[in-house]
């Protein structure tokens, strides 16, 4: 039900975004729309979006009703989520930046329209120029595809971990050096998977944190996220491992996500916290719901140390 719910959701937003592109690039780039070239590529990124979603479709139905052929149903539902989740971003991108863009070409029709007459020499340089302006906007675009493009291959590239020092005013003395990794938004089971979750603790390993916090959003595939928390376990900190949730523990079932966290080797901080003493230092650690969850609640945070 969850994963019919998400690929109707991803086909609406697709539908109604590729929808906005071809209408602001026909109303507010005339100039671009008359090339057949741009015409034809926009189509064609608009059938693979569609492509994308298709195969994800047959992955993700294939998965769930056939055993035997489980393996390649769900390299199927790989490839087609991760080409959906790709041409989406690319949309976005194209929906933000194109009114930009055509603002730019509307100045220049305006200025030409109401600019003065000049002699016909004055008035080709003029145009000249017009166009120069007009076809410099499509930088706006290009640069914004250009970023999502180089973000969408560093998420499938290999997994950073930097080191980052946090000045924090009056910080007890004690507590100074306290190294403290954070984990979030790891998404598991899409576009990183368990050898991903391995090599990345391995180097945390590597810096000896006192401490370990995984802010939500841990894993997209829930079948997994009893193995994840064994792995993040393994560092074994002498302070603890600490976890609270995002809105996707909620998209794919809140319920079954506090049933793993309660055989979990380390907590799920959920509306509640828990007080530390850590080098003499009492430190209090929280774990707030997510957001959306938050709405009129009243959380009443007790010291206990």
């Amino acid at each position: 039900m969850r994963s019919a719910f998400f690929l109707n959701f991803a086909a609406m937003i697709m539908a109604v975004l590729a929808i906005l592109v071809v209408l602001m690039l026909w109303l507010l780039h005339r100039s671009w729309w008359r090339k057949k070239y741009i015409r034809v590529t926009l189509f064609s990124f608009l059938g693979a979006s569609t492509l994308s979603v298709v195969v994800w479709t047959i992955g993700v139905h294939t998965s769930s009703a056939d055993r035997k052929m489980l393996c390649c149903a769900m390299a199927t539902a790989f490839l087609g989520g991760s080409m959906t989740a790709a041409m989406l971003l690319l949309l976005v991108g194209m929906a933000v930046t194109l009114p930009l863009s055509g603002l730019i070409h509307i100045g220049v029709d305006i200025s030409a329209k109401f600019g003065k007459r000049r002699k016909e020499d004055d008035e080709k340089s003029s145009v000249s120029r017009r166009e120069f302006i007009k076809n410099s906007a499509a930088v706006i675009p290009a640069l914004a595809l250009t970023a999502q493009l180089g973000g969408i291959a560093e998420s499938y590239g290999s997994i950073h971990v930097p080191v980052i020092e946090l000045p924090v005013a009056n910080l007890p003395e004690k507590l100074q050096g306290l190294k403290i990794a954070h984990l979030s938004d790891s998404h598991l089971g899409i576009y990183k998977h368990l050898d991903d979750l391995e090599k990345a603790v391995e180097r945390i390993r590597s810096h000896e944190p006192d401490l370990v916090l995984y802010s939500g959003d841990i894993s997209d595939d829930l079948k997994i996220l009893a193995r994840v928390n064994e792995i993040v376990a393994s560092l074994n900190p002498p302070f603890g491992i600490f976890a609270s949730v995002g809105n996707h523990e909620y998209y794919r079932g809140i319920k079954r996500v506090l049933q793993i966290f309660e055989k979990s080797p380390y907590s799920l901080l959920l509306e509640e916290g828990v007080s530390l003493v850590i080098n003499d230092v009492p430190v209090y650690i929280g774990g707030a719901n997510d957001p959306v969850h938050l709405r009129g609640l009243e959380v009443e945070i007790v010291f206990d140390v």
